[in-house]
């Protein structure tokens, strides 16, 4: 498995803490591994050509589309958290 450092905000730090403090996740590696998961999902990708009896693809980018409202806006929090710290 590699290892990688990385630096966070204090804010990002506190969220991680409280993430597995309240028992979400197990270890901070869980908590950064499925934030990139999600934003593995946001990214966006070339979409098959699908057969007909395939198409549920309508379905399927909705919720990608509610993922990527939910991350955007928890950024824009993130984002505010931080203007408020360095104030």
């Amino acid at each position: 498995m590699a290892h990688r450092n990385i630096n966070l905000s204090d804010y990002f730090d506190r969220f991680i803490d409280s993430q597995v403090a309240a028992g979400n996740f197990r270890t901070a590696d869980e908590v950064i591994t499925e934030a990139l998961r999600l934003l593995e999902i946001r990214q966006p990708r070339e979409v098959p050509k699908l057969i007909p009896e395939q198409a549920d693809l309508d379905i399927e980018l909705g919720s990608l589309s509610d993922i990527s409202a939910l991350m955007s806006q928890m950024q824009r929090e993130a984002q505010a958290a931080e203007s408020e710290e360095e104030d």
